[in-house]
């Protein structure tokens, strides 16, 4: 998993996720991203996740963007990926 995170005027890092789903829909199980707050310039975040990270009855995945206890301010996120790799 790895993305393009800015913000502006945040306190509160915002982060990302992956949800494993099952075949009739529920969550089985999430892993994160913990964003950083980069003050107005894109960054990089990135998170490898082994086989045994993923649940086994995984039919699905969905990807949520968390932005939690926030007064004020901005996140950006940019080029979302989550992708296998050999």
């Amino acid at each position: 998993m790895s993305g393009w995170v800015k913000t502006v005027g945040l306190r509160t890092a915002p982060t990302y996720e992956v949800r494993f789903l099952g075949a009739s829909g529920q969550s089985l199980d999430t892993r994160s991203i913990a964003a950083i707050t980069s003050k107005g310039t894109y960054s990089h975040v990135s998170r490898d996740l082994l086989a045994t990270d993923i649940p086994a009855a995984s039919a699905m995945v969905r990807v949520e963007i968390r932005l939690e206890q926030v007064s004020s301010g901005t996140a950006f996120f940019e080029d979302l990926l989550v992708e296998p790799i050999p």
